[in-house]
């Protein structure tokens, strides 16, 4: 299994590698055996990346996602555009995803948005003023009177988790960029089969790039 996970991954890392040597060749292409049309055609891959951008933002309303992949694509259209077809269009197209983002979009209305707490932070915190705004913008309120712990070390943020996990008795829901076997993960997954085999609902999202060499066999359909 590990081999055929890596193999994977390998194959994709590939297509990534072929895709920026075929833009850079394109490129040069371009400004070697097509210098007296070089500007029609960057031009044409140009519209063509707008065309994908144009796409991107009809079927996304994230402005993060959306901004990211227009930045990408645009300056590097022939790459942008098979890494978006590889990796973005999975994220936006999926029923799971689009009902997802329903869910979210149903749960910030409910948001309670409290004015008096904006002016408030800007008066005590003036350079915390436009983050506030824009969190607000995009749906996330201000709240007061919350409690959150700060941990100086990873250790002991570990130690923590470990046994907020341990206590969990309705869900568990984790998020990482990049899972790589080793003695943490160990520990973690097994509570969290643990605690799956007692009923408790378990999610774990991970970024599939980030984690592309590094995932655990078989991860989404052990636990």
């Amino acid at each position: 299994m590990k081999s055929r996970k890596n193999c994977d991954g390998t194959f994709r890392l590939m297509i990534v590698t072929v895709a920026i040597v075929t833009q850079l060749i394109l490129f040069a292409y371009i400004a070697l055996l097509l210098r007296h049309y070089a500007f029609f055609a960057y031009a044409f891959l140009e519209v063509f990346g707008l065309l994908i951008v144009f796409y991107i933002i009809d079927r996304n309303k994230t402005s993060a996602y959306t901004v990211a992949w227009s930045i990408i694509i645009l300056i590097m259209p022939v790459f942008g555009g098979l890494v978006y077809l590889m990796w973005g269009r999975s994220a936006t197209n999926t029923k799971k995803s689009k009902h997802i983002r329903k869910i979210l979009v149903e749960s910030l209305r409910k948001f309670k948005h409290d004015p008096k707490l904006r002016l408030a932070l800007q008066e005590q915190y003036p350079d915390c003023n436009k983050v506030s705004v824009y969190l607000e913008n995009e749906g996330f309120p201000l709240y007061k009177n919350t409690k959150c712990t700060y941990y100086p070390l990873g250790e002991n943020h570990f130690k923590a988790m470990i046994e907020d996990l341990k206590r969990a008795r309705k869900f568990i829901f984790l998020e990482y960029y990049i899972l790589s076997k080793g003695f943490l993960w160990d520990e973690i997954y097994e509570i969290l089969r643990e605690k799956a085999a007692q009923g408790v609902e378990v999610r774990l999202m991970y970024d599939d790039f980030g984690s592309i060499m590094t995932a655990p066999d078989q991860l989404h359909k052990t636990l």
